[in-house]
């Protein structure tokens, strides 16, 4: 998953899950727990469903850059074949199009790569969203004061405090 995601996670679980006990007017003493982002998007039916939406997705692109990359090959091996019956301009001409053609695949390419970290984001956020009522949950039930991605920032935490399992399972059972 991209940093930026992941920073974003970390911001949104300490905004939602950053809950503190407070005893008689003060707070308490700090209790935190992480989840690992990676492993509830690896482990759970919702984030095995991102995964196959945007490998599905992933697929169909790149069938058509396949298709669009083979006409271009075939499209060269002709020129090369007809280069010593071709006048110079025009086969100056044919080349110049067969470039411009090549240019075009590159960008398209570049463009389904951005629509593709777009949708992986979209798609992540939206899963968040629903993984955020659960860490809020299981925050307050448990007492932590907050919850951090394992990835944003926690240098070492103790898997007593890790609450990704019961993330998982929870999330599973949502509709």
């Amino acid at each position: 998953m991209r940093k930026a995601t992941v920073l974003g996670l970390l911001g949104l679980a300490m905004v939602v899950a950053g809950i503190t006990r407070v005893s008689a007017g003060k707070a308490g003493p700090a209790s935190i727990a992480y989840v690992d982002v990676e492993s509830m998007l690896r482990n759970t039916k919702a984030g095995k469903g991102v995964r196959n939406e945007l490998e599905t997705e992933k697929k169909a692109r790149q069938s058509e850059i396949n298709k669009k990359q083979e006409a271009l090959k075939v499209k060269a091996e002709s020129l090369e074949k007809r280069r010593m019956v071709l006048k110079e301009d025009a086969l100056h001409k044919a080349q110049e199009e067969l470039q411009k053609e090549y240019i075009d695949l590159q960008n398209r390419f570049m463009q389904l790569q951005q629509d593709l970290s777009k949708k992986e984001e979209e798609l992540t956020r939206k899963l968040l969203a629903k993984a955020t009522k659960a860490i809020e949950e299981i925050a307050r039930r448990d007492g932590y004061t907050m919850v951090f991605a394992k990835t944003g920032g926690v240098l070492w935490a103790t898997s007593s405090i890790e609450i990704t399992a019961e993330l998982n399972r929870k999330l599973d059972a949502l509709p």
